[in-house]
């Protein structure tokens, strides 16, 4: 009997460490190229890493974990920030005071000149932060309506940007902390009615419903015109359902492997995703070639840091 308890320890479900894989696949697509899947179902990514981050978090939330999530994120916002100055730097070079000034901040609360997915990691600190407060604090009501409102803002400052709400509209917040408000309201009613998310939503048809949500979406987007440029439609008003019904069908279908597979899966993902803005700048005449260029850079890349990490001292 130990045995066998001992042999289900060393495994664990890698469905979403491999899911967060291919998330990170589309996540370059994003920032390379302007195909259809990367405008649709790439539109994914990002939300799903966010949930994941959340949904482990509502299972068993507590002050000590939370800490040190948000100490984990924020230590990975000031490594990559520090990695990335070059980059950023050159980006600052021949602009205004002014600008120079907006950039940083904005650098903080959204996307950085630095490295453009910094935004991502104190989205999800500040989004796991307040949603955890909240509910502490027994305020649903007020969550929710954050979780709405942030939804409504990173619609009309990407995807419905000709609604032309002014300031509101110039502001591109579906990249900034505020997102994060959404991502992990969504988190934690998963984590919340995980058992029933999980039975009711295992079948690979709510994956394909989830698929004609975004794509419908997105042509009702070009057919009339609401966004300025079609390549910045970062947000969906459909996309909490689609991410929720990905997220449903992942855990419906478990795929349990050795412990270090999963970890393998679940590393080698955050670096692919993180180390492909060594290679996103680069220009290229051709989408194809950029998109191939960064994921084998970013591959090997991240292979190589996790060789390393293999020596005592760069653990």
């Amino acid at each position: 009997m130990s045995e066998r308890k001992d042999f289900v320890e060393k495994r664990r479900n890698a469905t979403i460490d491999f899911i967060r894989v291919i998330a990170s696949i589309l996540v370059i697509s994003i920032h390379t190229t302007t195909w259809p899947i990367a405008m649709t179902i790439g539109r994914w990514a990002v939300p799903f890493f966010m949930v994941v981050t959340g949904y482990f978090y509502f299972l068993n939330p507590n002050h000590d974990r939370l800490m040190k999530i948000i100490k984990n994120l924020l230590s990975l916002w000031v490594i990559w920030m520090i990695i990335y100055i070059p980059i950023g730097v050159q980006a600052l070079v021949g602009l205004s005071f002014k600008k120079i000034v907006f950039k940083l901040v904005w650098s903080v609360i959204g996307y950085s000149v630095f490295y453009v997915g910094s935004w991502y990691l104190p989205a999800a600190a500040f989004g796991i932060w307040v949603v955890d407060y909240l509910n502490k604090r027994q305020l649903p009501i007020v969550r929710n309506l954050l979780a709405a409102f942030s939804l409504f803002l990173g619609c009309v400052s990407s995807s419905y940007a000709r609604a032309h709400l002014g300031k509101i509209s110039s502001i591109h917040w579906c990249t900034s902390i505020f997102i994060g408000l959404l991502w992990m309201t969504l988190a934690y009613y998963i984590a919340k009615y995980h058992k029933q998310v999980e039975s009711r939503f295992r079948s690979f048809w709510w994956v394909l419903l989830a698929l004609i949500l975004t794509c419908a979406e997105r042509f009702l987007i070009l057919k009339f015109n609401m966004a300025p440029d079609t390549r910045q439609t970062d947000i969906y008003l459909t996309l909490p359902i689609s991410v929720l019904l990905l997220f449903g069908f992942v855990l419906g279908n478990p795929w349990h492997v050795k412990q270090r597979t999963a970890f393998f899966f679940r590393n080698f993902a955050t670096l692919l995703f993180f180390t492909q803005f060594a290679f996103v700048p680069w220009h290229f005449y051709s989408q194809t070639i950029h998109f191939i260029v960064t994921l084998i850079g970013s591959v090997i890349l991240s292979l190589l840091i996790l060789w390393l990490s293999k020596f005592k001292h760069l653990t």
